[in-house]
């Protein structure tokens, strides 16, 4: 709900609508897929260096690539933000 409304003034009479005109299904799946292509413009503009976006859209919908951090890459980004916190003081 929280995505309709972050995004829409009235989603209650908006999905009112939808659901009087039959068209719930269709509209959860384009608002899902809008959702999708927007955080993958997000992940490439912040961590995709090297490639245009089209190359980057185009790797991840051909190839199935992901992008995610593996668990090694996971253990290590804690590992150095324990490190860093270390430091403080509280």
């Amino acid at each position: 709900m929280d995505l309709l409304f972050s995004r829409y003034a009235s989603p209650h009479l908006l999905i009112d609508t939808v659901v009087e005109y039959g068209r719930f299904q269709h509209f959860v799946s384009e608002m899902f897929e809008a959702e999708n292509d927007r955080i993958q413009w997000e992940y490439w503009l912040h961590r995709i260096y090297g490639k245009s976006y089209a190359e980057y859209r185009e790797d991840v919908e051909e190839h199935g690539r992901s992008y995610a951090m593996t668990d090694g890459q996971v253990k290590a980004q804690l590992q150095s933000a324990r490190s860093i916190l270390r430091g403080f003081k509280i």
